[in-house]
């Protein structure tokens, strides 16, 4: 089959409703495409496969038309490639999320641009796949990147859906068994989600440590050759970063997902301990019998912290770990004697993405303590060390 100029493509039958969800391993249901390149190719790359009746092609050439299509049709994902200015694949996927925030968006290119995955990822979008390679295997994988996008996104809308029924019943408090119907609901979406993004996840990780490994053999292979070692070096810290912020993916996820717990802070602590390098360093812990009330990721809390001070405290020989009364409250102190955090940044190292590793550490601190309602703050002086106190709510905390 070929296809030429701007058409849809709907290799059998016509188009249909969508009632099903996709599955990679049994074929995907009809999968409304939006197609930007300067050739028709993802029906040549798809034809070829058992179920290629599944994927209905709405094909363009710039992102002007596409920008067009998506106001007056509906589509389930947008596959572009990047040759700008006329075809610019970022700029697609920025006006694509004031259009429709929720559309799925795979960069399917042969750009040599290195900068490009990270940017199109860091811009938001789901996948970034190569044309390069054995035409079957690009395929192959093409089509199971599709129906996992699509089942991701199904997934959603019914979280979406279950999310609006339950507060609908909630409104009516005498209608006990439709809430529960609606909460099974959203644990069932819920549960279907969290699984997706696992093995999504799961294959990523595996890919980057398919990726890491070449770069290394390559290091090795050109070690002799100084300025192809710099740009190997470049993409390996771009990888790695990938690979810290999909790591962070994880722990965020199961964030609140689990009841929170009394917890024995001095044994939270010093577990945390065993997985730091603090030669040199003094380290106590005078917490007592000191319990609080948390999320069970309690113990990142302190391996974040700890990692923090290993990280930018400079040469420190202290570290301690308190407890005091404040009225009703309690606060506990993590605090060294190393260089101190600035007063101008003492709110912004809280912020996702904020430092010079991954940007998620102290922003991943403050989320675990928010879900029970504990807060934390920087309160040291630069020069003299860094204080971390975090302040527990009556109610979270007991001696």
């Amino acid at each position: 089959m070929s296809l030429t100029g701007r058409h849809t493509f709907i290799p059998s039958g016509t188009l249909h409703a969508i009632s099903m969800t996709p599955d990679p391993d049994k074929g995907c249901t009809q999968v409304r495409i939006l197609h930007m390149d300067e050739k028709p190719v993802l029906s040549g790359y798809l034809e070829s496969l058992p179920d290629a009746n599944h994927f209905s092609i709405t094909f363009c050439t710039s992102e002007q038309e596409a920008l067009e299509l998506l106001k007056n049709e509906s589509f389930d994902i947008i596959i572009a490639e990047h040759r700008p200015p006329g075809m610019d694949a970022l700029a697609l996927l920025r006006d694509a999320c004031l259009i429709s925030p929720s559309l799925p968006f795979i960069f399917f290119t042969d750009s040599r641009d290195e900068n490009l995955p990270i940017d199109a990822l860091n811009g938001g979008a789901d996948h970034y796949l190569r044309k390069s390679g054995d035409r079957e295997s690009v395929s192959r994988n093409l089509r199971e990147t599709i129906c996992r996008t699509f089942e991701k996104r199904t997934a959603a809308r019914d979280l979406e859906e279950s999310e609006r029924r339950l507060q609908d019943t909630q409104a009516d408090a005498r209608d006990v068994m439709q809430i529960k119907r609606a909460e099974e609901t959203l644990r069932k979406a819920n549960k279907k989600l969290t699984y997706l993004s696992s093995v999504t996840r799961h294959d990523i990780l595996n890919q980057v440590a398919v990726l890491v490994g070449y770069l290394e053999l390559l290091g090795e292979d050109l070690k002799d050759r100084p300025g192809v070692t710099d740009v190997l070096k470049i993409i390996e810290t771009a990888t790695r970063k990938i690979e810290q912020q999909i790591t962070f993916t994880r722990d965020y996820e199961e964030l609140g997902t689990k009841e929170p717990a009394w917890q024995n802070i001095g044994d939270v602590a010093r577990n945390a301990l065993r997985y730091q390098k603090m030669e040199g360093a003094d380290v106590a812990v005078a917490t007592g019998t000191l319990e609080v009330y948390a999320d069970p990721m309690l113990g990142k809390v302190f391996s974040n912290l700890f990692d923090n001070v290993v990280r930018h405290a400079g040469k420190f020989t202290e570290i301690t770990v308190s407890f005091r009364k404040e009225g009703e409250e309690g606060i506990v102190t993590v605090e060294d004697n190393g260089v101190g955090v600035p007063d101008a940044i003492k709110e912004r190292i809280f912020a996702r993405g904020y430092g010079s590793h991954t940007g998620f550490g102290l922003f991943l601190v403050r989320e675990i303590l928010d879900v029970t309602g504990i807060s934390i703050r920087e309160t040291g002086e630069a020069g003299k060390g860094a204080r971390f106190e975090i302040r527990l709510p009556a109610e979270t905390w007991r001696c």
